[in-house]
């Protein structure tokens, strides 16, 4: 197998033979198979994380109403408990930016996973289940406890870790030798995220039906087992060293032209003290925005899948133990079933054809696709609302399985992309 491979990239280690010297004097060395060797690893803490995360995401609302326990909850309305939602869900998207920050200038990847998960989203998720055990925190339920647990620990911890996780799986390939893997890696990344929340949409709506305190704890549990899974292969990542000097370079760079300079004029060509090569990177960095905004029409319509299609959910009947709930699952199930078709049969039969979808096609297929979710469920609305009008029996929760399935197909062509492209463009200093 290294056979042909310059001397240039081999290393005298038995199991990571291939060799990368980094500008900064780093020397990474990387398995032949990565995938099995440490991103496993990865891949492994990324599916318990989104357990636990789907988890608590599928079922706060009812948490948050007295759905699960009339007599312990925190007396939300509907309206309450959506903006309560909200707020976390904002929270944790917003918390990668933080993350990816700390993560690039001060902890590196892997330390900023541990960091996340042992400091933020463990005593987050500590925090939820004690709330949930009836007098466990006071003889009333603590609202400023689950604030505290729900509003900030919890989704800044999936933050941190989201910032990084990808990052530290794409790094475990060889940069030049390996870089046609990536795109694999992150559809395997992806079905992860999805069996995980898949497995936690499930299980834990379904213990929350007989037990809420039960149901929150097991997130608490997950994570753990993640976290020493994680821990196992510390030995065998590749772990980039932290850039600090690189990063405040490149928010230099990038904050230019608020001094009416152009970025060029950084360059040690151009009279400046940057070398050229990393001026260009930064400029490289810049490209990303527009290449992932493209991304935005699908999240608008994914995004309803939280809160517009829960609520949903919750004015049709249940069918047997599948309540609105549950619904979001049929998402990572028409991921898993769409990524296997995408990259056994779709991807292989468009190579025979000498056929390769470029990304703006992706991006377009899951546009148009969350288009069509967004529109089934508008249809439901109305068919809903004529149920109400006259007074005939609620429709069957299962009407919103289009809808979820829609965004799940959808899903697989524009976030993957987003991840390998945003990898691929991004510097590597």
């Amino acid at each position: 197998q290294l056979d042909g491979i310059p001397a240039k990239y081999l290393s005298s280690n038995r199991r990571r033979p291939l060799l990368f010297l980094a500008d900064d004097g780093g020397r990474y060395k990387y398995a032949l198979k990565p995938l099995t060797y440490s991103v496993l690893f990865v891949l492994l803490i990324e599916a318990l994380e989104r357990f636990s995360y789907a988890g608590i995401a599928s079922t706060k609302e009812q948490y948050l109403i007295g759905g699960y326990n009339p007599e312990w909850n925190a007396n939300m309305t509907s309206v309450q408990a959506s903006s309560f939602v909200s707020g976390s869900t904002a929270l944790a998207n917003v918390a990668p930016f933080i993350g990816g920050i700390v993560a690039d200038g001060v902890l590196g990847d892997y330390y900023n996973i541990l960091f996340g998960a042992t400091f933020l989203y463990l005593p987050g998720l500590l925090l939820i289940a004690l709330c949930s055990y009836p007098y466990a925190l006071g003889q009333t339920f603590d609202l400023s406890a689950l604030r505290a647990g729900m509003l900030v620990l919890y989704p800044l911890g999936a933050g941190f870790i989201k910032a990084a996780v990808n990052v530290l799986g794409a790094k475990q390939f060889h940069p030049i030798l390996q870089k046609d893997f990536i795109e694999s890696y992150y559809v395997w990344f992806y079905c992860a995220i999805n069996v995980g929340a898949l497995a936690g949409g499930i299980i834990v709506p379904v213990v929350a039906k007989k037990s809420q305190a039960a149901a929150y704890t097991i997130p608490c549990v997950t994570l753990v087992i993640g976290l020493i899974i994680f821990l196992c292969g510390s030995g065998r990542y590749v772990r980039a060293k932290p850039r600090k000097k690189a990063l405040w370079a490149s928010l230099g760079v990038l904050l230019t032209p608020v001094r009416c300079k152009s970025i060029n004029s950084n360059k040690i060509l151009h009279g400046g003290d940057i070398e050229d090569h990393f001026v260009d990177g930064v400029k490289s960095l810049l490209t990303v925005i527009p290449a992932t905004s493209l991304i935005l029409p699908f999240m608008v319509a994914y995004n309803q899948s939280a809160t517009v299609y829960i609520l949903q959910g919750q004015a049709l009947e249940s069918a047997g133990f599948i309540d609105a709930s549950m619904m979001s699952n049929f998402d990572p199930i028409s991921v898993l079933v769409t990524s296997m078709f995408v990259q056994y049969c779709l991807n292989p039969a468009l190579a025979k054809r000498g056929i390769r979808l470029k990304l703006a096609h992706k991006f377009a297929i899951g546009t148009a696709l969350g288009a069509l979710s967004v529109l089934n469920a508008i249809v439901l609305d109305y068919c809903i609302h004529r149920q109400l009008q006259n007074g005939s029996k609620e429709l069957s929760v299962m009407w919103q399985i289009s809808s979820f399935v829609l965004l799940g197909v959808g899903e697989i062509f524009p976030i993957a992309v987003s991840y390998d492209i945003t990898f691929t463009i991004a510097p590597k200093e």
